[in-house]
């Protein structure tokens, strides 16, 4: 790595202010490099929103760090993120690498992923995860597929990402399917599931929903549903620690929202008999990405699945968020390649599969 030096990039408090020029070229190549593995930009973020995302809270924390270019005047040429958990999960890191085009191979993002290393260590951290994304969609039981540790699924042993994040130590503990619904042509559809749902559901249950803010009268119940979202679904080969969620903390993640130029669509069934919330699905529209959604959260209370409620508040969901944003083209969603259930839903929705996630980990070894 000759020319190259990788340090820590403090966080701006704005992109006009010290460092933002410098924050913005990192959060650009970051975002290059996801438009050139995916072949579109629906994923990225942009400088605004990334700095937004990367503010502190009482909740978490985010780290920085740069490789320059010393030869070419101080040029980023890769960037590493870290996302540090500090209310629940005090044990991991989360990295993700990225490395300008002409620049690769030659060490700058290992050298990336030790330094973020040895800061996650130096913060106590014992366990660092990536969640990567790769171009096709999961492998299963295929030649050169490589298969996580648990759960089903399996991402290219040969993709430049396999071969980095083995290279480094990590191990593969996770597959999820990401999926894409073209919004032209699913109206019909939709609206003959979500009335199938509610036909199932018509005895005991209600829909409400609404859009941005939770309504104060529901906060305490879509907090406990939010909490169930760490232990209910799938997890494969990791171990995450269940979060507590309360008024105060979601209105920091609504205010984030905010801060991002971010919009979600909220609709949740309720229980007739007890007036409890005990489903729910959101769907994130982003103001500089008009064409693109997102299927965010979707679960139901133990206690109450059988009734369709998943399939009721994820297709009513999709109608409240056509009529507030019209203009939405596609929508991507996420599921852990052993979530047969949910993956039912979204096939049968329009839902088909375009990419693989894949979520890694290494074990850290703190020196003291």
């Amino acid at each position: 790595m000759t020319d190259i030096s990788i340090d820590s990039l403090p966080l701006p408090a704005g992109l006009g202010e010290p460092g933002g020029r410098d924050f913005a070229a990192a959060a650009e190549l970051e975002d290059a490099a996801w438009a050139e593995l995916l072949g579109h930009g629906d994923f990225c973020e942009g400088p605004r929103r990334r700095l937004a995302r990367e503010q502190p809270s009482d909740y978490s924390t985010s780290l920085r760090l740069v490789a320059r270019d010393t030869g070419a005047g101080g040029t980023i040429v890769g960037t590493a993120s870290l996302w540090l958990p500090v209310a629940e999960n005090t044990d991991m890191a989360v990295v993700h690498v990225a490395v300008a085009p002409g620049h690769r191979r030659r060490g700058i993002g290992s050298g990336l992923f030790a330094a973020a290393e040895r800061e996650s260590a130096s913060r106590g951290r014992t366990k660092l995860n990536s969640w990567v994304n790769y171009p096709e969609a999961p492998l299963s039981g295929a030649d050169g597929a490589l298969a996580p540790s648990d759960g089903d699924g399996g991402v290219s042993a040969d993709a430049p990402a396999t071969r980095f994040a083995v290279g480094v130590g990590m191990e593969l503990k996770q597959v999820e399917r990401v999926s894409r619904l073209e919004v032209a042509g699913a109206g019909a559809v939709m609206a003959r599931l979500e009335a199938e749902a509610r036909s199932a559901a018509a005895e005991d249950y209600d829909v409400v929903g609404w859009v941005g803010p939770v309504p104060d009268d529901a906060v305490e119940d879509y907090c406990r549903m939010i909490e169930r979202m760490d232990t209910d679904p799938p997890m494969g080969g990791l171990e995450w620690e269940q979060s507590v969620w309360d008024e105060a903390r979601l209105r920091v993640a609504e205010d984030r929202e905010a801060r991002r130029g971010s919009f979600s669509v909220h609709t949740c069934a309720v229980h007739r008999r007890t007036g409890e919330l005990v489903a729910f699905s959101v769907l994130e529209v982003v103001r500089d990405l008009p064409e693109v959604a997102f299927q965010e959260d979707t679960l139901v209370m133990g206690e109450h699945r059988g009734h369709r409620l998943g399939l009721l508040v994820k297709t009513a969901n999709y109608r409240r968020l056509l009529g507030a944003w019209p203009g939405v083209r596609r929508i991507y969603t996420w599921n852990a390649e052993e979530n047969d259930h949910m993956l039912g839903i979204n096939e049968a929705m329009g839902f088909r599969p375009v990419h693989a996630e894949g979520a890694w980990e290494k074990k850290l070894v703190i020196k003291g």
